[in-house]
């Protein structure tokens, strides 16, 4: 069987998203998710503004896989 290969660039977010998560998740860990969420997303937005990266959907969507596989293994 071949396993799909994660690109570097979508691995490091999604060990961000669990970085994010792991960090809140003391507050509670709905507000670390949600934290997540938010990272993630100004994190795209931030990409929007700046002329030297480029928004991808795929690295938010990465980062709030990230935090949410943290949420499934804090449960």
């Amino acid at each position: 069987m071949i396993l799909p290969t994660i690109p570097h660039d979508k691995a490091l977010h999604i060990i961000a998203g669990v970085l994010v998560l792991a960090v809140f998740h003391f507050i509670s860990p709905e507000f670390g998710l949600g934290m997540v969420i938010a990272i993630g997303i100004g994190k795209e937005a931030y990409d929007a503004m700046s002329q030297e990266h480029t928004p991808e959907v795929w690295d938010a969507v990465a980062t709030f896989t990230g935090g949410i596989l943290g949420w499934i293994c804090h449960i």
